[in-house]
């Protein structure tokens, strides 16, 4: 059996630069997950942190989980794992529990990730050395901790298969994190290099943005508990396979897919026990056949062996490597005791009934004991009895789960008079506080129903039955009976009735109290099929009356980014690194147009109305925050940005004749004021021929992909169909400000720290003089690189048309220069989030790339790195970081943009407008060198811009004859 550690070290090698894990927002590659572990690993071993002492890992779920994890592992010291928002309660007692030495806890780990070196190798460990903790429910009222060996990692990794390569894929994990699953299905993730994408409980809670997000992020797999299973009727597009497990899966089937594999585990086995793929839909779902030599056995109650298929008995295997229960001997020697068969060897009773069938394949027939499921999570009765008798005062409390064909659930049940005397039953209710309780529990163990009875059920000893408590009586739940009026009131009252399997559903009955769970919220919200209604809407309306009122009110289209933009506005923020760079450049040549984007729109006047595109204009301008963005100085002297409400943005209107527009038109394109007033305008004239649209923006303030927002806003205006998206400019400048704050920033930052700021690298074309003129010049090469052809090429190199137009022109460059360590600036459009998808303004990045180039290297090999540098790059975008340039235009990096025509705005070519850039008036540069090129269905344009003066004609050629060598090597 191979080590873990062992195996995930080659993993990490082989697939370094793919994406490990995300959650949508943030990414970690396979190269970041080993740094940050080395990091944590550096961190404990500092501490003197090792073996047989425990670390709690306690955070936010989010993508360093499984880095802390790792962490842990390498110092060879072991963990137990809880995710933020647990019951403080049960905290305190699992630390104090485990005798935890440290808490690893977010700001922790943004610490260790910012100032620790990473420490890479591991510590070597013995096969029975402690590697973490699994709580589970407990019967003595407390929380009781699984103790698993490092034997047990490997055993977990060994039911993973080795092969000589794994796809590219991405897996969905949805189940709490301190559950024995997040070892199980992570491990069998990352061991397979697959993206593990983590699934937020907000999401899981809402089925219409579930399944967005799944198709989204393009998730070929995913674990899922049986009980979701059951509500889950339309399987996300791109699902190949669904693991679930935790619970019978009986009745679950997908016919034509996705792929079922139903895997048996437990907090106890620490690996996937039994694997089988459903074939269809079992009233009593196979477990298979065991997926390790585990020494299986069947017992009967007088330890004999089980030997006939069908015959029933106690499934009992070897597990060499779980010590027991933390400070529980006696429980612990009830569940692992020596076998029948060999007294030498210990069994672990799993206290599950089974059977085999004449094939050999094992089946679940139920407990032994009191132990439940509910959505997968284990339960034991007198662990939830002790919290509400804490929590109420009560002596006598005794707890029952239930199981039907759609729904799990626990009762809890108490004594009437003991109820009176406590004040807690008034006759018709009981008085539970469930948020008190949900601090003592975790929200799956709060029972749905707190029943009060005559007295508890016994048998004829004497002794207290628990199964012989009665099921609720849900009519008791009902509330007096008002019939719907309104035809929403009428849907929602018709869909309780069949989500619940009851009749007579009514405006005040609350779909909880009548038997509703968050799965059940999730059925109900796709038949339902309301756009914008959430699970949180189900769950805090209750009643159809509620709901519909709140639907039909508009409460319920509230979007949460709507209100985080309407907040932003109200605060300031400083220009993005990008926008002080122009900013910097800008002044010096403060009169010049040198950023200034001149667009000018041309329609025939035959073809629109006037007066309504006016109007449209007008509501762009109000829809869109940069019409009343300015910059100034705040007291420190730094360069800020705020919404300014007071502005009335206005555009310009005249009508005159087509020769007089003729004249007026060399005069638009004109230096903007950089303070104090808005950085974009706009003009409307009308000819007797055209409509002409003029809009000037500087680039500081909005790049392509707003102005298409603002164009295709315009649009939307005119054509009266539908509202534009809200802009969400000052939300994402919000978000820059808050992700500066977060370890993901300041490690992104050191990496960019790491590879380019302590290293001599040509960054640019070398200067033959000085000179203070600015003046542009610039040369142009139509290229044979067609989309076809650009096509070929990805398929060959895996170079995309981005990472292909870096590796020209630094092989160029490094050819022309005589350089071997080469480097440039570019243009990445860091538009990744919500925030940045709809912000009308400016959100791009300038990300290096450098790379070292040896004349006699094979060039594949080179562009292999240029590719993964990029990609590096892009993973590590979080950071706005860029190389320093404390002299513009005379040390500043070449600068790449690639991008499609501005010209061919979808929009503008579905309305007829021909679309132009009015020149430069006064030709100044932007950069001492750049490079822009152009898709175009012909090839790519190559445009290499740069100040003439600084140049000998000579060198200039040299540069253009590398670039058209580098460009047909490319095209061959």
């Amino acid at each position: 059996m191979r080590r873990f550690m062992d195996r995930m070290a080659e993993i990490i090698s082989r697939y370094r630069y793919r994406t490990a894990f995300t959650d949508g927002k943030e990414t970690l590659t396979y190269l970041e997950l080993d740094q940050e572990s080395a990091k944590i690993y550096r961190y404990l071993k500092e501490k003197g942190i090792g073996k047989e002492q425990f670390v709690t890992i306690l955070m936010p779920r989010n993508i360093h989980f499984f880095s802390c994890m790792l962490g842990v592992w390498k110092a060879g010291a072991a963990y137990v794992m809880m995710e933020e928002g647990y019951p403080a309660e049960r905290v305190a007692f699992v630390q104090e529990n485990c005798r935890s030495v440290m808490t690893i806890d977010q700001p922790l780990v943004t610490r260790i990730l910012a100032d620790c070196e990473p420490l890479y190798g591991y510590e070597e460990t013995d096969l029975h050395d402690a590697a973490y903790a699994v709580y589970t429910s407990g019967s003595t009222g407390n929380p009781k901790g699984v103790l698993h060996e490092y034997g047990n990692v490997d055993q977990c990794a060994a039911v993973t298969p080795e092969k000589e390569s794994y796809p590219e894929t991405v897996f969905a994990y949805s189940a709490a994190l301190n559950f024995v699953a997040a070892q199980l299905y992570l491990i069998d993730a990352t061991l397979s290099a697959k993206t593990v994408f983590l699934i937020s409980g907000d999401l899981l809670r809402d089925y219409d943005s579930l399944q967005r997000t799944l198709e989204d992020q393009r998730v070929e797999s995913i674990f899922f508990p049986p009980s979701f299973l059951r509500h889950y009727s339309r399987p996300a597009r791109f699902l190949k396979k669904i693991y679930t497990g935790s619970a019978p899966a009986n009745d679950i089937y997908f016919p034509g897919g996705p792929e079922v594999e139903h895997n048996y585990a437990m907090s106890e086995t620490g690996f996937f026990v039994f694997q089988y793929i459903l074939d269809r839909a079992y009233d009593i779902a196979p477990l298979g056949k065991p997926t390790l030599s585990l020494g299986m056995i069947l017992l009967r109650e007088d330890d004999t062996l089980v030997e006939a298929a069908g015959e029933q008995g106690e499934l009992c295997f070897i597990n060499d490597y779980i010590r027991g229960y933390i400070d529980l001997p006696e429980q612990t020697d009830r569940a692992f005791r020596p076998s029948p068969l060999n007294p030498e060897i210990r069994l672990f009773h799993t206290g599950d009934m089974a059977y085999r069938d004449e094939e050999g394949r094992y089946y679940i027939a139920g407990r032994i004991d009191d132990m439940m499921k509910i959505d997968g999570n284990r339960i034991e009765p007198a662990e939830i009895e002790t919290a509400v008798k804490k929590l109420t005062g009560l002596e006598d409390v005794m707890v029952r789960g239930f199981q039907d064909k759609s729904r799990a659930y626990v009762a809890a049940y108490v004594i009437k008079k003991e109820a009176v005397e406590k004040g807690l039953w008034d006759g018709t209710t009981l008085a539970i506080d469930r948020d008190a309780l949900a601090k003592r529990l975790p929200y799956y163990m709060i029972p749905t129903y707190f029943i009060a009875v005559e007295q508890f059920p016994k048998n004829a000893n004497g002794k207290f039955v628990r199964k012989q408590l009665p099921a609720p009586d849900i009519t008791k739940y009902f509330a007096e009976y008002a019939q719907p009026e309104t035809g929403l009131q009428k849907k929602l009252c018709a869909e309780f009735e069949q989500v619940l399997q009851l009749s007579r559903i009514g405006i005040h009955d609350d779909f909880y109290a009548l038997g509703g769970d968050s799965l059940a919220t999730l059925t109900l919200l796709g038949r339902l099929n309301l756009p914008g209604l959430s699970a949180m809407d189900i769950f805090y309306g209750r009643t159809p009356e509620k709901i519909a009122k709140a639907y039909e009110s508009g409460e319920v289209q509230q979007r949460p980014i709507e209100e985080r933009e309407r907040a932003a506005r109200k605060r300031e923020y400083p220009l993005t690194p990008f926008q002080l760079n122009m900013f910097d450049y800008q002044l010096c040549a403060p009169q010049s147009c040198m950023w200034n984007i001149p667009m000018m729109f041309t329609i025939s006047a035959e073809s629109v109305d006037v007066s309504r595109f006016r109007d449209a204009v007008r509501k762009m301008m109000e829809h869109h925050p940069i019409f009343r963005t300015i910059v100034f100085f705040d007291e420190d002297g730094r360069v800020m940005q705020r919404y300014e409400p007071s502005i009335r943005p206005e555009s310009r209107f005249e009508e005159l004749s087509e020769a007089e527009f003729g004249k007026r038109r060399t005069e638009l394109n004109h230096p903007i004021r950089m303070m104090h007033a808005p950085l974009i305008e706009t003009a409307v004239f009308l000819t007797e021929d055209h409509l002409y649209f003029f809009l000037l923006s500087h680039h500081i303030m909005i790049d392509g992909t707003g102005l298409n927002l603002l164009l295709e806003a315009l649009w939307d205006y005119y054509d009266g169909e539908k509202e534009p998206a809200v802009d969400t400019w000052f939300a994402y400048l919000d978000q820059e400000q808050k992700n500066k704050d977060q370890s993901r920033y300041r490690q992104a930052e050191q990496y960019f720290k790491q590879e380019y700021e302590d290293s001599k690298w040509c960054c640019n074309l070398k200067a033959d003089h000085e000179s203070r003129d600015l003046n542009v010049q610039s040369f142009t090469i139509q290229s044979a690189l067609t989309e076809s052809k650009l096509q070929k090429i990805k398929q060959n190199t895996q170079l995309s048309p981005n990472e292909l137009c870096a590796a020209i022109t630094l092989l160029a460059m490094s050819e022309t220069e005589s350089e071997e360590r080469v480097m440039l600036h570019w243009v990445f459009q860091n538009r990744l989030t919500p925030e940045s998808e709809s912000a009308g303004g400016l959100t791009i990045r300038l990300l290096p790339v450098g790379v070292s180039v040896s004349p006699d290297e094979d060039r594949k090999e080179v562009l292999r790195r240029i590719s993964a540098r990029i990609r590096e790059g892009i993973a590590n975008s979080a950071s706005d970081w860029c190389l320093a340039n404390e002299s513009v235009f005379q040390n500043d990096a070449l600068f790449l943009v690639y991008e499609a025509s501005i010209m061919d705005m979808e929009c503008m070519k579905a309305h007829h407008a021909e679309v132009e850039i009015l020149p430069n008036p006064d030709d100044t540069a932007v950069r001492r060198t750049a490079m822009q090129v152009l898709a175009a269905s012909d090839g790519l344009i190559f445009r290499f811009l740069y100040i003439g003066a600084l140049y000998d004609e000579a060198h200039i050629a040299s540069f253009r004859k590398a670039l058209e060598k580098w460009i047909k090597y490319m095209s061959d």
